[in-house]
């Protein structure tokens, strides 16, 4: 659920909504979030938030409740074939090739990797053909430590369909850095799921492993309508390599590329991973390269908390078109009365919902596309929205964004309703063609920010940083901010003055 400050005379992107949404206040909460998957097409997809490209002026009216989905099983068959996408609009010149910067300093914040040393099973027995699928299958389905003697050279194992982990015990899933799980375009990789939202502790934790050619592909396919900007795509799906719901799931030391989630569709995301309604996603030490879906071309969170550490996210695509927005009038209901869009929000990074904290620290995200909104990162909140609703603070340190683009806004990144704290953060090289905030485009923020970088991006205004609205607590701070060849200009709207 979302609902977000809105320019006039623009699209509108706001969330299905619980039907008492539209005839109260949001004072009270437990009904809220009892109330939020219910209202989401039953949980399996993300939340639309603002997609803008002028200054915010007017609170948007909330959307009707979408009714219950069908619970999500992915496909291994192709997709039907989407009517063509509109032609994204011509990107300006390319900015001239910055000065290179210093790479990122790792470190050991973030989680350590689980012991493994006492595993409750084996798969194979010590040599490449023993380690079976149907060993693995079975093995993952048992839950507890797993891990693999597959013997000393590296071994792929292709996935014909999903491997089922237990949502009421925990499981972790050990490669050795020599083991590579292969889904073969044809099959999403991993998953575990739970009909609940955020009251499960137990965790499916993935690490020294690589997971590639996960897929999966969606459900309830609705072609386009022509040229129409009615909702059109996948109504659910997401996670090509895991999916989660309502398990709580940690990744360290873990190769995601080329995996692929939906393509079309405003309410799907991840091409990599999909976490919803669960409390945590880990993520250290970890890439995600030429990963693909909808939203979220790498990572896609839906009420579920984020912390990533000494991570890479390069060349990561949200592929859909036009958003997610409601009030599109005469529109048929897609998961929602009158949605419109297909995605393209987050080409690396997306993220929606009621989740408090998200971290990012010692991150790169490089060439990553939106063909949207935030090149590299999407991220909405409530926080200021919902009478109740607790401080949500991103938290962004050590942190280069570089060479990303999207199309209507925030070429690195779109983050609204929220406190974001930055330090030692880069923003180089980024593009938001026609749109504003060629490397940051923020609504409704308070910044406290110390030690940043704007350089070589460029926009059609807000070549630098496009900042429309404060927060709760204002607009915030900018200190030690350094600005270099920004096109047209360094920073609009409220952004403070270093």
């Amino acid at each position: 659920m979302s609902i977000t400050l809105v320019p006039t005379r623009s699209r509108v992107n706001l969330a299905c909504l619980p039907v008492p949404m539209k005839h109260r206040a949001c004072s009270n909460l437990p009904w809220l979030f009892a109330a939020i998957l219910a209202g989401c097409g039953g949980g399996d997809a993300p939340v639309e938030a603002t997609a803008s490209t002028s200054p915010p002026s007017a609170v948007a009216t909330p959307a009707p409740a979408a009714a219950p989905g069908p619970t999500h099983v992915p496909a291994p068959a192709p997709a039907p074939a989407p009517a063509p996408a509109p032609s994204p609009t011509p990107a300006p010149t390319p900015a001239p090739t910055p000065p290179p910067i210093s790479p990122l300093v790792r470190d050991n914040s973030g989680p350590a990797p689980l012991d493994v040393s006492s595993p409750t099973s084996v798969v194979g027995t010590g040599s490449a053909a023993s380690c079976t699928e149907s060993s693995l299958r079975a093995a993952v389905a048992a839950g507890g430590v797993i891990t693999f003697s597959c013997g000393s050279a590296k071994t792929t194992i292709a996935i014909t369909q999903p491997l089922v982990a237990p949502w009421d015990k925990d499981t972790t899933l050990d490669g050795g850095d020599l083991v590579t799980l292969d889904g073969q375009h044809q099959t999403q990789i991993l998953r575990a799921y739970r009909d609940h939202f955020r009251n499960n502790d137990r965790m499916l934790a993935v690490q020294r492993l690589t997971m590639t050619r996960g897929r999966d592909v969606g459900t309830d396919f609705v072609p386009r309508a022509g040229d129409a900007t009615c909702a059109w795509g996948y109504k659910s799906g997401g996670g090509g390599a895991i999916y989660t719901r309502d398990v709580n799931l940690r990744i360290w030391g873990v190769t995601f590329d080329n995996n692929l989630g939906p393509e079309l569709g405003p309410d799907v995301a991840g091409g990599a991973v999909y976490v919803v309604g669960s409390k945590s996603l880990t993520i250290n030490h970890s890439s995600f390269t030429n990963n693909g879906a909808a939203n979220g071309g790498a990572v896609g969170l839906l009420h579920a908390s984020a912390e990533v550490h000494n991570t890479t996210f390069e060349n990561n695509r949200a592929t859909g078109w036009l958003a997610n927005f409601a009030n599109a009038s005469g529109c048929p209901y897609f998961n929602h009365e009158e949605q419109g869009g297909a995605g393209g929000l987050g080409g690396a990074f997306y993220s929606d919902g009621s989740s408090t904290n998200d971290i990012f620290r010692n991150v790169t995200m490089v060439n990553n596309t939106a063909n949207d909104m935030g090149g590299a990162v999407f991220r909405s909140a409530y926080w200021g929205l919902i009478a109740g609703m607790p401080k949500q603070t991103y938290t962004w340190q050590n942190t280069v964004m570089r060479g990303n683009r999207s199309n209507t806004g925030g070429g690195a990144a779109y983050i609204n309703n929220a406190q974001l704290i930055a330090q030692q953060l880069v923003l180089d090289g980024n593009d938001s063609g026609p749109g504003d905030g060629g490397a940051l485009k923020m609504t409704g923020m308070t910044v406290s920010m110390s030690g940043i970088t704007v350089s070589n991006n460029r926009a059609s205004w807000g070549g630098g940083i496009a900042h429309w609205s404060g927060g709760v607590e204002g607009v915030g701070t900018a200190n030690a901010v350094s600005y270099a060849g920004n096109a047209p200009n360094n920073a609009v709207g409220v952004f403070p003055s270093p």
